[in-house]
C-alpha cells in the first residue's frame, strides 16, 4: 500500500458508486485497484440491478484494501456518496475522491497530482 506521507497517515480513498452497469464498474474498479497510490476503495451499490448482490467472487482476489456495500433500496447517488465518504473517514483517508461507474481514467498520474496540489496547500 502506498502511503502518501510515510511520515504520516495521509491515506488516499477513492469511493465508487455503482447502479446497473456491470462491465463499465468492473473496468473502472480495476483500473482504481491497480493504482499503487490508492490505499482504500470503498463501493456501494445503489439498489439491485441485473448483476444482483455482490457476489463473494465478484471482487475476490482483487482487493483486501476494499469495502463493499449494497443499497437494496433506490435512494440516490448523492446517498450512496455520503456512505462511500463515511467509511473512508473511518479508515483515517485524508484524500478522498467519490467517482461514478461511468467513469475512465485515462492518466493514472492525476490522483498524485491532485494529492500534491492539496498538499502544497496545507489542505
Amino acid at each position: 500500500m502506498y502511503n502518501i506521507d510515510m511520515h504520516s497517515n495521509d491515506f488516499l480513498g477513492v469511493g465508487i458508486v455503482t447502479c446497473n452497469r456491470k462491465d463499465s464498474f468492473m473496468r473502472l474498479f480495476d483500473e482504481v485497484n491497480s493504482n499503487d497510490i490508492v490505499d482504500y476503495i470503498s463501493v456501494v451499490k445503489n439498489k439491485e440491478f441485473d448483476y444482483g448482490d455482490y457476489e463473494p467472487s465478484l471482487l475476490a482476489d482483487r482487493s483486501l484494501k476494499t469495502t463493499t456495500q449494497n443499497v437494496k433500496e433506490d435512494v440516490g447517488v448523492g446517498y450512496c456518496k455520503n456512505i462511500c465518504l463515511k467509511q473512508l473517514i473511518e479508515k483515517k483517508c485524508k484524500h478522498i475522491f467519490l467517482i461514478e461507474d461511468d467513469i475512465n481514467i485515462k492518466n493514472d498520474d492525476v490522483f498524485k497530482y491532485y494529492i500534491d496540489t492539496a498538499k502544497s496547500f496545507n489542505l
